[in-house]
């Protein structure tokens, strides 16, 4: 059975038996499951439902040649173990251990379907523009009968899985070189949720007010995604002053980040008709203006 989700040409499948990729990898989906391993799945308008990491976040054909593939599952195998001892409220990371996380967080921004979709709307107005010259060229200069509906210019899944690497590439040596980070924690009896979209750009306003989608060539601009349940990174250029242990108001706001910034899902350890009544009362941020996670050139305007 396939069941199509989102927005484009993006489709969730739901078949085990069917070759499927993950985007959000089980080990990170696993930091939000409960004491029973259930990882509760939310959509707009549904109900919440139980699941586990295994059957989400995941698509068919999307990381496309074994290179790709083994390139993130060696990537997944570092980070797994920090990830680990974050969770684990391990005091503080080696610089190795930070650099790793932030291949993590620069591999996920570019990862999801959201992200993909950005991808092909940038790309489109010069493909359809080199398009539209190969056919006239080809037909009044080749003799050749081209069919105006034909678009061999289409990114493949192995053409988008090379540009989310080089991205993340491009992304992390900034991280490394640019951006300190803060781990805080939430209290016994709340928790952070996830979206399909889990990495947040954001600048806090001088009205206690955010502005989400900003551009990480910004001075101000941080980024945040939760870890698991318990713990979320929150990186900025200059020093942060987050308070280690964060209290509900502070898991309440970075929720509904999460929300905002959601494609079609939130990924939870609780089942919990708030939080969904809430992500149904949540405007979605992304759909109206996708962000530009990307560094800009000198070139740039």
């Amino acid at each position: 059975m396939v069941k199509r989700l989102g927005f484009g040409n993006t489709e969730f499948r739901q078949d085990l038996d069917a070759p499927q990729d993950h985007f959000l990898s089980q080990m990170y989906l696993k930091g939000f499951t409960d004491k029973q391993k259930t990882l509760w799945v939310y959509q707009r308008g549904q109900s919440p439902r139980q699941s586990v990491p295994k059957r989400e976040a995941r698509l068919k054909n999307y990381e496309v040649g074994d290179g790709h593939r083994r390139e993130i599952e060696q990537l997944e195998t570092r980070v797994e173990p920090i990830l680990q001892g974050v969770r684990n409220r391990q005091p503080q990371l080696e610089k190795e251990q930070r650099d790793k996380l932030y291949d993590f967080v620069a591999l996920t921004i570019f990862r999801v379907p959201f992200q993909r979709e950005v991808t092909e709307r940038i790309l489109e107005p010069p493909m359809k523009s080199l398009l539209h010259w190969w056919t006239e060229f080809a037909t009044d200069h080749l003799n050749l009968n081209v069919s105006k509906n034909s678009n061999p210019l289409k990114l493949t899944p192995s053409s988008h899985t090379e540009i989310m690497l080089e991205k993340a590439r491009k992304v992390s040596k900034i991280l490394r070189k640019e951006f300190n980070h803060a781990l805080i924690y939430a209290p016994a009896d709340t928790s952070f949720v996830i979206s399909d979209n889990p990495v947040v750009t954001f600048r806090n306003n001088k009205n206690r007010t955010a502005t989400l989608g900003v551009e990480l060539t910004e001075k101000d601009v941080e980024l945040l995604i939760p870890l698991s349940k318990g713990v979320c990174l929150i990186l900025k250029r200059r020093n942060l002053e987050y308070p280690r242990e964060a209290d509900e108001e502070k898991v309440r706001q970075i929720n509904e980040m999460q929300m905002r910034y959601a494609n079609n899902c939130l990924y939870a350890s609780v089942c919990d008709q708030d939080i969904a009544r809430l992500f149904d009362a949540t405007p979605s941020a992304i759909l109206r203006v996708p962000p530009n996670i990307e560094p800009r050139t000198n070139n740039s305007h």
